[in-house]
């Protein structure tokens, strides 16, 4: 009579394991491509919002008080700068932290590489 409990063999295991962690690694690497565009983005944006600050502050005549659009648009450009700055320290934090996940990974020719297997 055959034993109702069976496993599957050690190679299919490996074989399952591998993949599935090639598609962890598949799914870092998207986000932190997806990150780095964000990243790519936002730092045009914040050179544009540098260029209408500095022109603003440069442009700064003796009415500069009294002209309340331009000093609305210096504080906005002021304001889009630091939130730039911000985010751009947030998508290098989350970045860092995919990375060390990724490094956490097994490698990829030996994933039980932080684990200890035994044989039947």
């Amino acid at each position: 009579m055959r034993s109702p409990f069976r496993i599957r063999s050690q190679v299919r295991d490996l074989d399952n394991d591998q993949t599935r962690i090639e598609r962890i690694r598949a799914v870092l690497k998207a986000v932190q491509e997806d990150y780095n565009r964000e990243a790519e983005g936002l730092s045009t944006r914040i050179q544009s919002a540098q260029d209408t600050a500095a022109f603003l502050s440069g442009s700064e005549g003796p009415n500069f008080g009294t002209e309340s659009r331009h000093s609305e648009r210096l504080a906005e450009a002021e304001r889009n700068l630091v939130r730039g700055f911000e985010r751009l320290k947030e998508i290098e934090t989350i970045t860092e932290r995919l990375r060390s996940l990724e490094d956490q990974l097994p490698s990829a020719g030996d994933p039980y590489s932080q684990t200890t297997r035994t044989t039947a």
